[in-house]
């Protein structure tokens, strides 16, 4: 291998590892707002109004779909790192031509499906956001303030 070859596999390698490392902040920055989203919208379940409260289940339920799709996103990339290293170990001289065809077809189909759930994720925080936005709206234009079951709790 020349120089060239080795400086072109070496910036390779970078651009993999950096590109890995972007997908785990972005999936941990999504995953820990649908965290936050669900901590703080059941407990607000119980000091809405009954209007609000249907406003707030789906936006609940979204952030919950939302981070299953981000953990399945999580162990696909876990698996694929995984399936390299036996790869790198010796499995890959043991497979024939087809088997290796076959392969790559499945890492594409893998890795279509990891991009799918990362797009869908992104829909829904879109949707959470306009949600979010929606009861603000709702109680800044006086509909309701949203704290009517709070000031029934005062003593």
């Amino acid at each position: 291998m020349s120089n060239l070859d080795n400086e072109r596999d070496a910036m390779i390698k970078r651009s993999a590892e950096h590109t890995i490392q972007g997908n785990y902040a972005l999936w941990n920055a999504l995953l820990t707002m649908n965290t936050i989203v669900v901590s703080v919208f059941t407990v607000s379940l119980n000091y809405v109004d009954r209007t609000l409260q249907l406003a707030v289940l789906p936006l609940i339920l979204l952030a919950i779909v939302s981070a299953g799709l981000l953990v399945a996103n999580f162990r696909s990339s876990r698996d694929i790192a995984k399936y390299i290293g036996q790869l790198g170990l010796g499995l890959v001289d043991e497979m024939t031509d087809e088997e290796k065809k076959a392969d790559l077809l499945r890492t594409d189909d893998r890795h279509d499906n990891t991009v799918d759930r990362e797009r869908w994720v992104v829909r829904i925080t879109f949707i959470q956001g306009v949600i979010v936005v929606l009861i603000l709206l709702y109680i800044a234009l006086g509909v309701t303030n949203g704290t009517e079951q709070v000031e029934a709790l005062k003593p």
